[in-house]
């Protein structure tokens, strides 16, 4: 059960869209897209993977919402009708609390 005084600070409304499978392109197709409630916070991270590689991010979402590294994200104020705006996960952890239960997600875009 997520804390309440974290649950507190979940006030935006952004939406979402999970694949619902490979069109004859093979892109990723899309269903329906949903709302979720989080707290959404600007960040300029950049992570070094190795080898050259780099993981530039701009945002972190808290959620109690699950989502998937081949989800689809709007961010609050962004039309999930316009898909030029939509972010894909780049970095994923889920949190636990005190007693081991999965608690909320931390995403960043």
């Amino acid at each position: 059960m997520l804390d309440p005084q974290l649950a507190s600070q979940f006030k935006q409304k952004m939406s979402y869209a999970a694949p619902t499978g490979v069109g004859v392109d093979g892109e990723l197709s899309y269903g329906l897209t949903r709302t979720m409630i989080a707290r959404v916070e600007p960040v300029d991270r950049t992570r070094e993977l190795g080898r050259g590689t780099r993981l530039d991010t701009t945002h972190r979402i808290y959620t109690e919402t699950e989502i998937q590294m081949d989800f689809r994200l709007w961010l609050p104020g962004d039309s999930p009708l316009d898909r030029t705006l939509a972010r894909r996960p780049k970095f994923i952890l889920e949190l636990v609390d005190e007693n081991g239960d999965l608690d909320h997600y931390e995403i960043e875009v």
